[in-house]
């Protein structure tokens, strides 16, 4: 990929992580790193059915089917994955 084209790709993600709201983009970072949605609940002080309720709108807002898809547009925005 050249680096013109990665870049754009970069910005892309960009802009589709700037359309979710701050709690929905804890949301995506802690899928980012693998926890589960009852960790990411307890992480950000919510149930682990509004979690359900998150990643559903980021799934929908990022137009996506899968987690790996909505994954994918995260790690080229920048959201790191992992420990």
């Amino acid at each position: 990929e050249s680096g013109a084209s990665a870049r754009r790709n970069e910005q892309e993600a960009q802009t589709i992580i700037n359309g979710l709201t701050v709690r929905e983009r804890e949301v995506l970072q802690g899928l980012a790193k693998g926890h589960p949605n009852k960790t990411i609940a307890y992480d950000l002080g919510i149930s682990p059915r509004t979690v359900e309720v998150h990643r559903a709108n980021v799934m929908a807002k990022m137009g996506v089917r899968s987690l790996s898809d909505a994954l994918r547009i995260a790690f080229a925005a920048g959201i790191e994955a992992g420990e």
